[in-house]
């Protein structure tokens, strides 16, 4: 389940959330912590993290030659070129003159780009075995520097991810709840948008994550609880949300693998879903009526198969 989620965060949360409205980003800093030598999780195969690193870069919007000739160098698999090309000294002394100067539209793209980089810069430390046991520390100094003047929750989300990837729970959560704040105010200070909504329940999935890697399974299935409820607004919109959403079922359902105590709690989550399908599947037969068969089967299994 956190694999296939940490999939999502880069491949999706990175185009839709980090850069889809890059103008509206908030300069709030924050200070540099020190960093700790931690092991890099060996759970993830190198093929799958190349493949979010690659998925980054798809979505990313390359307005910088470091960054082109970063992705290019990446693509033709020449890690070690691809860094070089992001040299952290020069990017880091750019960032730091562009913020003497006063705020525009035009200081903040720039700026962007190098919390771009520097993101970028970071997964490829996380990719490079030569660096053995300073990967953690170096990785985790370039997304410190990254958002230190950039909170946009799409880069939050990236930064929380590394961490809970290498078993910095209650760093993760910490980034991940502010992630999640600044969602919320983004959709309060907005108009309705479905796609702002879609992102908060990718974070909201996310940080329930992380809660069960603490063991706070409670607060971990109010989180998902959210979620789900999210969801089914975005259902009724949009049918197709649904399958862009399918992992937040997985996700509930998969609380039940570490405490089936929430058996009850999920099965009556599910009814209630499923009981607004049928209300729109009245109407809209064609779009809902698959919805509705896939919920029933996935609660059919939690009931006798959990």
């Amino acid at each position: 389940m956190k694999l296939k989620i940490t999939i999502l965060s880069l491949l999706w949360l990175g185009s839709t959330i980090a850069y889809a409205d890059s103008t509206s980003n908030t300069l709030n800093p924050s200070p540099l912590a020190s960093t700790s030598k931690q092991p890099i999780r060996q759970q993830m195969p190198l093929a799958i993290m190349r493949a979010q690193v690659a998925g980054l870069i798809s979505a990313m919007p390359l307005k910088t030659e470091r960054l082109k000739q970063a992705a290019k160098y990446f693509n033709e698999n020449k890690d070690d070129m691809a860094q070089a090309a992001l040299d952290s000294a020069v990017i880091i002394q750019e960032q730091e003159q562009l913020l003497k100067l006063p705020d525009s539209a035009s200081r903040q793209m720039q700026l962007n780009s190098i919390t771009d980089e520097l993101i970028l810069l970071a997964h490829l430390i996380e990719l490079d075995s030569k660096l053995e046991d300073e990967r953690f520390p170096k990785a985790n100094q370039y997304f410190k520097q990254a958002i230190q003047y950039n909170r946009n929750s799409g880069y939050l989300d990236q930064y929380a991810q590394f961490l809970q990837r290498n078993n910095q729970f209650q760093q993760a959560e910490a980034i991940s709840t502010e992630a999640i704040e600044n969602q919320r105010k983004k959709i309060t200070s907005q108009s309705s948008n479905p796609e702002d909504l879609f992102s908060l329940v990718i974070l909201l999935n996310h940080l329930a994550g992380t809660k069960e890697d603490l063991k706070k399974y409670d607060e971990a299935y109010l989180i998902y609880k959210e979620a789900l409820n999210t969801t089914k607004q975005l259902i009724a919109l949009d049918p197709a949300y649904f399958s862009r959403l399918a992992f937040v079922f997985d996700s509930l359902s998969q609380l039940l693998v570490v405490d089936n105590s929430y058996k009850t709690n999920v099965e009556k989550d599910y009814r209630k879903i499923i009981d607004s399908i049928h209300l729109l599947a009245k109407d809209k037969p064609k779009e809902y009526l698959p919805i509705l068969s896939k919920l029933e089967s996935d609660l059919a299994f939690i009931k006798n198969g959990r």
